[in-house]
């Protein structure tokens, strides 16, 4: 129960929700975030679609608009 331990969760928390908004709002930019803070392990295909798929408070529009793009990168996110 160590205060600064609970401080960082917390920091850690508002980090998520705000990289979530950015991809709710713009999702390249939102997928960048993601990867910067870490919360996506790294960028290859299978760990961002693997984030696409577990987090639920991600706009499913958005995850729509983002993979179908038509990028080559997108398109291997949506087939891995």
């Amino acid at each position: 129960d160590d205060p600064n331990e609970i401080e960082k969760i917390k920091q850690r928390k508002t980090a998520l929700m705000n990289a979530i908004q950015q991809f709710n709002f713009k999702p390249k930019k939102g997928i960048k975030l993601l990867l910067q803070e870490g919360f996506i392990r790294s960028s290859a295909p299978e760990d961002i679609a693997a984030f696409l798929l577990r987090n639920d408070r991600l706009d499913k529009a958005m995850i729509g608009e983002y993979l179908g793009e038509g990028d080559p990168e997108n398109v291997a996110i949506m087939h891995a």
